[in-house]
């Protein structure tokens, strides 16, 4: 009976009042249980679920007619959306990184920027941050927990591009990859040669530790195998379908 309680508690239409939160804010769960959905309305499936007091990142937000206010909040490594049973708080939990807007309500594009995180730039800019699609940002999470948890940074090189380098549908051109160098925390700094040795061997250290952890999340792909070892992407490129709807959303709704 109780978990009957618990879902109808979840799934439940009411009204609720939406509110501004930016991206990036730190959201934790106010309800006893509320369904995870890969879509903003509760026709969408339930892809899991989030108890009381757990927190996640908000990605974005979204008013539909389904009844609730939808926020986009980072589930796990996923972009997932949630009704509003939720509050902002500090937790550490969602300490690592933020993530700011790059255009307008309608440009999928965020900048996920460095500060708290494992992340840094490479090149020393003044305005450290990866300028990475809405979906990418999940992602941006899972490789800096993972180099938490390796004892490695990573130094940034590229990230979106609006114009082709190599590959003419490219995931850097929808803000789906980045290219890195790494550096642990002894020091030892591994460029794009560096980086090579490891596909296959290299020694048994925080960066094996780190790309090893990528090439076992899957939708992310260490670019080694096709002789790019500093790449990261997470295949979405690999549709053309796809990437076409989302380099011409990019273009017609950001500031690139």
């Amino acid at each position: 009976m109780f978990a009957i309680l618990l879902m109808l508690f979840a799934s439940t239409s009411l009204e609720a009042t939406p509110t501004n939160y930016k991206l990036g804010t730190c959201l934790c769960v106010t309800g006893s249980v509320v369904n995870v959905r890969s879509g903003a309305c509760t026709s969408q499936s339930i892809i899991g679920k989030a108890y009381r007091d757990e927190c996640y990142k908000s990605l974005n937000s979204k008013l539909t007619g389904c009844g609730y206010a939808w926020y986009k909040i980072n589930f796990h490594g996923q972009g997932a959306w949630m009704a509003d049973f939720l509050e902002t708080s500090s937790s550490p939990l969602c300490a690592a990184g933020s993530v700011t807007p790059v255009g307008g309500p309608n440009c999928p594009l965020q900048k996920y920027t460095y500060l708290g995180s494992r992340f840094y730039d490479a090149y020393y800019n003044g305005d450290p941050g990866a300028n990475v699609h809405e979906d990418f940002v999940p992602l941006m999470e899972v490789m800096n927990a993972y180099a938490t948890q390796c004892g490695v940074k990573i130094a940034v090189t590229s990230h979106f591009r609006k114009n082709p380098v190599q590959a003419q549908t490219s995931c850097h051109m929808i803000g789906h990859a980045i290219d890195m160098n790494l550096l642990q925390d002894d020091g030892a700094y591994c460029n794009s040669k560096c980086l090579a040795t490891y596909y296959g061997g290299g020694p048994n250290d925080g960066i094996k530790c780190f790309l090893d952890e990528i090439q076992g999340h899957y939708p992310l792909r260490w670019g080694a195998s096709f002789n790019d070892p500093v790449h990261i992407d997470d295949r979405v490129c690999l549709t053309y379908s796809t990437w076409m709807s989302q380099r011409a959303d990019i273009l017609n709704n950001c500031p690139v």
